[in-house]
């Protein structure tokens, strides 16, 4: 079994100073998993969190805290607030896991995964139509491949590691964006945990429990 966990950490101007910092280095980079899940061979775990100072909301809190700013101007009541605050919550928990048959079902940005041995290769690529500045060029290890879609193309796509039955990796980047509305900059951290295990059934605490046996870091100067 594969096990796959990906967070997502936006922040935004008023969280770029040193405050802001110092508490980022603290924010998590594993959570626990849900407590239920499909089966599958593949588990995908997603997870979105916003930083307000030295607090971060998950999606769930954001979504409270955003219907309940813009409820007058929704002209929503506080009957219909409950109900639509209802109606989001359950489709962030119905997509917060899925499940997977086969590697090639999966659609994670910057990762492609390819069974190896017993295990699996981890790969990152940097997808520019998927992702924000800067952009990461260097080794593209399918270059010379006509059959890979990365044949003749200028990117970084490089192994970041290979997982056995039992091994845990990391994988971290980041990224800068604007406001499709405001123009304004954001910022966002991600984490991708990946477990490779060997039994059917994980524990909540897999990937807090452990430390990875491997970290790929493209972590860029954002400002």
């Amino acid at each position: 079994m594969l096990v796959i966990q990906t967070i997502s950490l936006v922040w935004y101007k008023q969280d770029r100073g040193s405050a802001g910092a110092e508490a980022r280095q603290r924010f998590p980079l594993a959570f626990p998993l849900e407590e239920e899940a499909p089966a599958g061979p593949i588990r995908l775990h997603r997870l979105r969190f916003s930083q307000r100072g030295e607090t971060f909301l998950d999606e769930l809190e954001e979504t409270r805290e955003l219907l309940n700013l813009s409820r007058e101007k929704l002209g929503l009541s506080q009957k219909q607030l409950r109900r639509e605050i209802e109606k989001r919550e359950q489709w962030i928990r119905q997509y917060r896991t899925q499940a997977f048959q086969a590697l090639s079902e999966l659609n994670v940005t910057n990762l492609a995964l390819r069974p190896w041995e017993d295990g699996c290769a981890v790969s990152f690529f940097y997808d520019e139509h998927r992702s924000g500045a800067p952009c990461r060029r260097g080794h593209n290890q399918d270059y010379h491949d006509p059959a890979s879609p990365f044949c003749g193309k200028d990117c970084l796509n490089e192994t970041a590691f290979r997982l056995r039955p039992g091994q845990y990796g990391r994988i971290l980047w980041n990224e800068r964006r604007s406001d499709i509305d405001t123009g304004g900059w954001y910022y966002l951290l991600h984490a991708c945990n990946l477990f490779c295990y060997p039994e059917d059934a994980p524990e909540r605490d897999l990937l807090t429990a452990a430390s990875p046996d491997y970290v790929y870091r493209q972590l860029a100067d954002l400002y």
